[in-house]
């Protein structure tokens, strides 16, 4: 991103001269995981490059009874850790 705050937007400009063929993004705006971390399309694109076309559903869902874990968060968080 452009507003980065850990590595400056030049680097990416440098790395992309070191590596042919490399397409640079320039987001306004963002910072240095708001790709990464806000763009679940983005997220698609990344494993789809690095790992291929996906051969299983891309939308399982687990399903979680949220009683039964604030019971387990409860127990975790208020018994004693044994000494």
């Amino acid at each position: 991103g452009m507003d980065d705050q850990v590595v400056a937007p030049t680097t990416a400009e440098f790395v992309g001269r070191l590596i042919p063929g490399s397409t640079i993004h320039k987001l306004p705006g963002e910072g240095h995981f708001s790709y990464f971390c806000f763009c679940d399309e983005c997220h698609r694109q990344i494993f789809s490059t690095l790992f291929g076309t996906p051969r299983g559903p891309l939308n399982s869902t687990v399903e979680m009874d949220q009683a039964s874990f604030e019971e387990e968060l409860e127990e975790v968080l208020f018994t004693p850790a044994a000494m």
